[in-house]
């Protein structure tokens, strides 16, 4: 009889699913860009979250009436940066035709938006999908390029926003794309 030998056993190392990234316009059809799915975009899809704020916030000088209306289709992430500290931030996440209201601290904020159809979370938000964008004033507009949305208190009156991206012919502002690094910057 011969003995025994211990065979060590080895980890299999996880087998890499590739999905295939939609080429970006002018880049030519034939080529095919591959890259390896992350963990969160294999697994499915997590329901969309209520329309409102994404994270808890202190509301306690929240004052400044900020509005936004969307139309049926896309849902967004609406990310409001202060200015002064950008580590002071307003997540709200809005399903597509569902309009939103709250109240802001007074101060000046950038807008970034991502929007997409299908929520895989906070890591990934709308998958390899997601669009992401500012806002920026029409050519020949009456509004600064990147806009800074104030929100003040002058005198016995305090000044808001509403955003509506319903797509209108005579709005003032357009949308400019950015990456997701600078949707993510502080």
């Amino acid at each position: 009889m011969m003995p025994l030998t211990k065979i060590p056993i080895l980890p299999v190392p996880p087998a890499q699913t590739l999905v295939v990234a939609k080429a970006p316009r002018g880049t030519d059809k034939n080529q095919v860009a591959v890259r390896s799915a992350s963990p969160t975009t294999m697994n499915l899809t997590k329901p969309a979250p209520p329309t409102g704020d994404l994270q808890t916030r202190n509301r306690r000088n929240a004052i400044a009436p900020f509005s936004v209306r969307t139309k049926t289709g896309s849902n967004y992430l609406i990310k409001l940066v202060n200015v002064a500290n950008s580590k002071d931030q307003i997540w709200i996440f809005l399903r597509g035709g569902e309009p939103y209201s709250t109240k802001v601290p007074v101060g000046a904020y950038s807008l970034r938006v991502a929007s997409g159809s299908t929520w895989y979370g906070r890591g990934e938000l709308f998958g390899p999908d997601t669009r992401f964008f500012r806002l920026r004033g029409k050519r020949g507009a009456a509004v600064a390029e990147t806009p800074i949305l104030e929100f003040k208190k002058e005198r016995n009156r305090i000044v808001g926003h509403t955003l509506s991206f319903e797509g209108s012919g005579d709005g003032n502002m357009e949308q400019e794309a950015m990456t997701r690094s600078e949707f993510d910057a502080n």
